[in-house]
């Protein structure tokens, strides 16, 4: 019997798009540099990118309804990983956790589709983002104040929602000099810590949270 294969939906902005913020280079970068695409070049792992510059944790009619298609049209797959946070927090007028993680949680009242990930064999893993510390914010450090306070807020409505949970922030990823988006050693390096999340989801049994 051969190699179960596990097909993951990746949904979230854009370090899960894979985007090149140097002037001049393609938007994207190359999909064996993505740590998506790094994780689809490994045996027992099919992984559909579904990620967007720009994109906030859906909350208005249409970016719901998007996303309730996008799970339509996946619903093939075994795991959903969700990671956005990052940009709701950059155009926050007053950027607060509490606010991002209230926005989690009405997005599974918005989309249905969500509950489908949680049922039978399917699972959910929800990601805290790695930390956002803009250079032209850091003397008040308020962006950098909220974002580390995402990981709370996203624990305990893992633990709410029945969601399994890990914090990326805690992987020191390293940033291109926008300090915001994975360079290509962070992708490499955030691939390599998701192969190690990932293989525990898959023989887990229950929500909880992965610590690697």
């Amino acid at each position: 019997m051969g190699q179960r294969v596990y097909k993951v939906l990746c949904y979230g902005d854009s370090n899960t798009y894979g985007f090149d913020p140097r002037m001049g280079a393609p938007e994207q970068l190359p999909k064996d540099v993505r740590w998506t695409g790094i994780l689809d070049a490994l045996p027992g792992y099919e992984i559909v990118n579904r990620g967007l510059n720009g994109r906030e944790i859906p909350h208005s009619q249409s970016a719901c309804r998007d996303l309730e298609y996008t799970l339509e049209r996946h619903r093939d797959c075994d795991i959903l990983v969700i990671m956005l946070g990052t940009n709701d927090l950059a155009c926050m007028w007053h950027p607060s956790a509490e606010r991002v993680g209230k926005r989690l949680r009405d997005l599974y009242s918005l989309v249905p589709g969500l509950r489908c990930f949680k049922e039978g064999e399917k699972k959910t893993l929800l990601l805290s983002p790695p930390l956002l510390d803009l250079a032209d914010d850091r003397e008040e450090g308020v962006l950098l104040e909220a974002s580390r306070g995402l990981a709370g807020v996203y624990r305990q409505a893992a633990a709410d929602l029945g969601l399994y949970f890990a914090d990326t922030a805690l992987w020191q990823i390293h940033m291109t000099f926008d300090d915001v988006h994975f360079s290509r050693a962070g992708h490499a390096a955030f691939a390599a810590r998701m192969q190690e999340v990932l293989a525990r989801l898959v023989v887990s049994e229950s929500p909880a949270e992965i610590g690697v």
